[in-house]
């Protein structure tokens, strides 16, 4: 845990401990999303769901009497001592904010389909299936349902995608998940029997990985068996309350109309505008932030990322909006600083 999180800090960071913890067991409010996005974190929110507070307290601690990481202004920095044990390439390719909630689901999902797809190319039934539960056997019996191919065509395509998603990755990391695929000529491997890494958080943060990149491949390719199979767990990975108030607003919706239809408070739709404009390139900046608000935040003498809502003198200006231009700034190259 004490490189990961040495991994999580660059040389001038300075992070609240309280929104790192946040960011790590995966609290989904807008102020973690938003402390996650301006730090270029969010790729870790959720990495460790079952995370205890007095558990990362604990680590903190010894990192700290290990001289790794120090107090500065109520926030931790790196020491000299810890930049040198640093290893930012460790966060390559991981993306919980993205798969986080579903990318084990969606693995043990692709593992029990290929095992069925091998069986089902030799016409064998009478074999032990990696996956037992209902929901799996399910989601597989419905994919193959609605596969508009014979079952020949389906074996050669999928058969076809795995190789192309295989030649896409690096082969550690292909290599380390083809060989815990079963089927009708081989046994599937554990994860742990694959890896050499003998820490335990290194060996999880190396399988995610591997995991989302995977998805990844398989997300970029809508037209593929796979991506069928996948796409309902895929979609689950996003807030489902904000995904219908973008697509009321999309379809032309101002947010009052918005929260008379639904029901919902100004702050809710707020967290939901949040959300959107940080995970998703379609917000409609220019619609939804009111021309008084642009002009009020350029005659601001400090560059608008460095600063935080309570830092406006006359807080006139909507938090929501605020927050909203603050994003289209970052996303638009702006390094002044960050909120």
């Amino acid at each position: 845990m004490t490189e990961f999180i040495l991994s999580l800090f660059s040389s001038s960071d300075k992070l609240r401990a309280s929104s790192l913890y946040q960011l790590l067991s995966g609290k989904r409010t807008s102020s973690v999303l938003l402390f996650g996005f301006f730090q270029r974190l969010l790729i870790v929110h959720g990495c460790f769901p079952s995370l205890e507070q007095a558990t990362f307290d604990k680590q903190i601690q010894q990192m700290i009497d290990e001289g790794l990481l120090k107090w500065e202004d109520r926030e931790l920095q790196l020491t000299k001592k810890g930049e040198m044990r640093r290893k930012k390439e460790s966060l390559t390719g991981l993306h919980y904010d993205k798969y986080g909630r579903t990318a084990t689901t969606s693995w043990r999902l692709l593992k029990f389909s290929v095992q069925v797809v091998s069986h089902l190319s030799a016409n064998e039934t009478a074999y032990l299936p990696v996956e037992t539960g209902p929901f799996y056997a399910y989601q597989v019996k419905r994919w193959l349902k609605e596969a508009t191919c014979t079952k020949t065509e389906l074996v050669a395509q999928v058969s076809k995608e795995l190789s192309t998603i295989f030649t896409l990755m690096p082969d550690e990391q292909a290599n380390f998940l083809a060989n815990q695929f079963s089927g009708k000529k081989q046994t599937g491997l554990l994860a742990y029997q694959l890896t050499t890494l003998e820490d335990g958080v290194a060996q999880q943060l190396f399988q995610d990985q591997c995991i989302h990149h995977l998805l990844a491949i398989i997300e970029q390719h809508s037209d593929f068996l796979l991506y069928d199979l996948l796409a309902p767990l895929l979609r689950q990975n996003y807030n489902q309350s904000m995904l219908t108030t973008r697509a009321m607003i999309l379809s032309g919706d101002s947010v009052d109309q918005v929260m008379i239809k639904r029901g919902l408070k100004k702050g809710t739709i707020n967290d939901h505008l949040i959300e959107w404009a940080i995970f998703f390139d379609d917000f409609p900046f220019e619609r939804l932030i009111h021309s008084e608000t642009r002009k009020s935040l350029a005659l601001l003498e400090r560059p608008l990322l460095t600063l935080r809502y309570k830092d406006l003198e006359e807080q006139t200006i909507d938090y929501g909006e605020f927050r909203l231009v603050q994003i289209e700034t970052f996303k638009g190259g702006d390094k002044n600083g960050f909120a």
